[in-house]
């Protein structure tokens, strides 16, 4: 039987070889995780088109579009310039190649994409002026697009719904 002294090197060793073989476990899952995470669309809010008026969050609209192309995908509250709130309504059956999207009441129905691509924009910014979200700018690559708000009664129909 080894004695304590020679029996606790042997016990670090195979300490250290667990420690790190745990760490290359980690490691791997993480570059793996990074690899294949869904892209993201940052959505963030503006004053007036300029600075973050509020920290910006990210959603898989890809993924979703992926998953149920046909249905759209209701995403809020989110907190705008001037206290108020909208609900984005991220819709297959608005058209994303207009310059306009439409508001009825708190709901802001907007396309899953823009233009003649088919991809998820990798930026959405509600620009607002004086408290009223004024546009939406999609933002993917060097491709930008820019669409006017249209306020609309909730007694109004809207387009895709």
């Amino acid at each position: 039987m080894a004695s304590p002294l020679t029996a606790f090197p042997a016990l670090s060793m195979r300490l250290g070889a667990a420690l790190l073989a745990v760490a290359a476990g980690f490691a791997g899952g993480y570059g793996y995780g990074r690899n294949n995470a869904p892209e993201t669309t940052r959505i963030v809010t503006t004053a007036c088109g300029v600075a973050p008026a509020a920290a910006p969050f990210f959603l898989p609209i890809g993924v979703l579009g992926e998953h149920a192309p046909d249905l759209p995908v209701m995403v809020g509250p989110v907190k705008v310039d001037g206290g108020t709130t909208v609900l984005l309504r991220f819709d297959p059956a608005v058209d994303g190649t207009g310059d306009t999207v439409v508001r009825v009441g708190d709901v802001l129905h907007l396309p899953g994409s823009f233009g003649e691509r088919p991809a998820p924009p990798t930026e959405i910014r509600l620009n607002c002026r004086n408290g009223v979200l004024a546009a939406v700018q999609y933002h993917l690559d060097d491709v930008a697009a820019r669409f006017t708000v249209v306020h609309r009664a909730d007694d109004g129909a809207a387009p895709g719904s």
